[in-house]
């Protein structure tokens, strides 16, 4: 299954699973702006900051320097995918900072 068919899939469950009781669409619980938006924002800065905290920074990883430069590369497509959120955020500044970059 290639990417698009599997987001397409992941879409149709979310939107049976999380039907909410006033009708409400996804698009407007979820969408940029939204509350639901913010929280997806929040919980992204949540990994990035845990995973320079409790993974990249740790001894054992910093004892690799394969482990050190796949915890970095994952560090970076983390922070991208942050600043990604960011941007389709209305409800923010597109400066934002990368918390732990």
């Amino acid at each position: 299954m290639d990417i698009e068919s599997e987001r397409q899939e992941d879409l149709s469950e979310a939107r049976e699973g999380l039907a909410s009781a006033d009708g409400e669409s996804l698009e407007t619980r979820f969408g940029p702006g939204s509350f639901g938006y913010h929280e997806l924002l929040d919980r992204a800065s949540i990994l990035v900051d845990n995973w320079d905290s409790f993974i990249a920074s740790h001894p054992s990883t910093l004892l690799d320097p394969d482990r050190y430069r796949k915890a970095r590369e994952i560090a970076q497509a983390m922070a991208d995918f942050y600043q990604l959120v960011g941007r389709g955020d209305v409800s923010i500044s597109t400066d934002a900072v990368v918390p732990g970059g």
